[in-house]
């Protein structure tokens, strides 16, 4: 049975081109509330211009965790005040008490997602919390990651040779609980000795926050002009896998 609670249109909207919505799923597993977050995306101008200019600040919760100022600035107050408010109704709600949060995000709604879920977990440290990414950037350094670690399970999907997760790999690190899909994702596909290609490959390493070099850290961080298998792999390739492309909102 799933039961879905949406916010309407409106209500859904915390800022210019930032939306939250909620479902809840009831399994025989257990019961969750899906949190899932939109934000405009992220654009390969302004990653490259990032990745040029890497300035990071202190992230609130862990002296010595660092993230990128302008993620911080872009997405954390939003998920401090915003975000925060509208879930905190729910997460203290007796008829909710028996749910799990997932939180879900792509590109930039990651980032808000992340933010949120370390937000949430600070405030409500018995509540379990998963978090889900697709296409999500490097965010912070070492110790934000093992924080992140720390707090929740974390879940990083990547595609191909999306560019997004490639960036920042100089200063900045991802967990290493990555699950990757080939970029001919839905074939039977074969590699150069004549092996099948599995749709989906496990790429988690023995390290906390040791990427995997077989899977999308296989590709180098895209130089010039912006690569449109690249493109195709972080818009489009995602939805309709593992996240769905529609929210209580149609959108």
């Amino acid at each position: 049975m799933q039961e879905v609670y949406c916010i309407d249109d409106k209500e859904a909207m915390i800022a210019q081109g930032i939306y939250v919505w909620m479902e809840t799923h009831t399994e025989r597993i257990g019961s969750s509330i899906v949190v899932r977050f939109r934000a405009p995306e992220l654009t390969y101008d302004e990653l490259v211009e990032m990745d040029q200019n890497i300035e990071l600040v202190r992230f609130p919760y862990e002296l010595k965790a660092q993230i990128l100022d302008r993620f911080y600035v872009k997405y954390w107050s939003l998920a401090k005040n915003q975000v925060f408010e509208k879930l905190s109704k729910y997460i203290l709600d007796d008829n909710f008490k028996k749910y799990n949060f997932i939180f879900i995000g792509h590109g930039g709604g990651a980032v808000l997602a992340t933010f949120a879920a370390l937000v949430c977990k600070y405030h409500w440290r018995k509540r379990f919390i998963t978090l889900i990414t697709y296409g999500a950037p490097r965010m912070g350094n070492n110790f934000f990651v093992e924080l992140m670690q720390l707090q929740f399970q974390v879940k990083r999907i990547t595609v191909g040779n999306d560019y997004v997760p490639l960036f920042f790999a100089d200063q900045l690190t991802h967990n290493s609980d990555e699950i990757w899909i080939p970029e001919n994702n839905g074939c039977n596909c074969f590699d150069p000795n004549g092996n099948e290609i599995p749709e989906i490959y496990e790429c988690s390493t023995l390290e906390p926050i040791e990427e995997n070099k077989e899977c999308n850290l296989q590709f180098q961080k895209p130089r010039g002009q912006r690569p449109d298998s690249a493109t195709t792999a972080h818009l489009g390739r995602y939805f309709g896998k593992l996240m769905s492309s529609k929210g209580c909102n149609g959108g």
